[in-house]
């Protein structure tokens, strides 16, 4: 329980610090497997067809990054996806769930920072992306999104 209420806590203040570009990259990191089903399926969806919609709690965070990933799958250039996350902001309003519903749980640390989706929040978080290992492309490779999976990506978004 302490060494959890520790972690909660470096957790946090990585969190005040690092804002919204910080949130994304941990969410990168630690969910690669997460993004890469999600991935997959919209894919899989996309290609029989079908609609989809992307959505999580709030509607900036995971659906921003999981909507910028495909875009760069597809090859949207970094400024059209810093403008569609910047647009974000002014459908949904400068707060967030996170700030929101979990600053009791962060025990001084301000979150205040991780409110609305500033552009320049994915435009650091795209340059994170493409300095690992063999940039966007490494990372879709590590999550299981292979080149048969932008393949039958374009191919729905052709059609």
């Amino acid at each position: 329980q302490r060494e959890t209420e520790r972690l909660n806590q470096l957790l946090y203040s990585a969190l005040s610090e690092g804002g919204n570009a910080k949130l994304n990259t941990a969410m990168l990191e630690a969910s690669a497997a997460a993004f890469g089903r999600a991935l997959r399926a919209t894919a899989a969806a996309i290609a029989s067809g079908d609609g989809v919609l992307l959505h999580c709690a709030y509607g900036k965070d995971r659906t921003g990054v999981l909507a910028a990933l495909l875009q760069l799958a597809v090859g949207d250039s970094d400024a059209e996806i810093v403008d569609a996350y910047g647009l974000s902001e002014k459908i949904l309003g400068p707060r967030t769930f996170l700030a929101e519903t979990r600053s009791e749980q962060a025990e001084g640390a301000d979150l205040t920072n991780l409110q609305g989706s500033p552009p320049e929040a994915m435009a650091s978080t795209l340059k994170w992306l493409q300095s690992r290992p063999g940039g966007v492309n490494g990372y879709l490779a590590s999550t299981g999104c292979t080149d048969e999976w932008r393949a039958q990506l374009l191919a729905g978004r052709a059609s």
